[in-house]
């Protein structure tokens, strides 16, 4: 059954998503695939992926992992190892006048391959963006996400 408050979070996370395609720059242009029901922006974003178990992150098997696209439900991840939870937490810091904290995002892994050279994909659907609702959460993860920033 499809709720408006369901609906309200996937909208939510779309609006963030977009800000982060828009506030990025393309690391390459993607080649276009027939096969996909949505547009894909490819991007190198360091990010930090946390599991998410019983609603709570659990910082001791965090793992700092690159983004590599992104398109309005979810993102695609490199890892150099295959990840050991499904549902997940994602974390981004894009330097911003508008960004003055991390965004964090609820999420689930919906595909994990190996791609060669010690390498994973993993293909995320995210559902809910946390900073708005989940604090205490996210704010364990805080000291973490600040590897995130680029240093000066």
């Amino acid at each position: 059954m499809f709720s408006c408050r369901k609906r309200d979070k996937l909208v939510t996370v779309q609006k963030f998503l977009r800000r982060i395609t828009d506030l990025t720059t393309p690391n390459r242009a993607a080649a276009p695939d027939r096969t996909r029901s949505e547009d894909r922006y490819n991007r190198a974003i360091p990010t930090l992926l946390s599991p998410w178990q019983d609603g709570h992150v659990d910082r001791s098997r965090c793992a700092m992992v690159l983004t590599r696209d992104i398109s309005d439900r979810g993102v695609g991840l490199i890892a150099n190892h295959p990840f050991p939870a499904r549902e997940i937490v994602l974390a981004y810091w894009i330097t911003s006048d508008d960004a003055h904290e991390p965004w964090f995002f609820r999420g689930r892994i919906e595909r994990e391959s190996a791609i060669g050279g010690g390498f994973w994909s993993i293909g995320v659907k995210l559902v809910e963006f946390m900073n708005e609702n989940q604090r205490p959460e996210i704010e364990r993860l805080l000291p973490l996400a600040h590897k995130l920033i680029p240093p000066l």
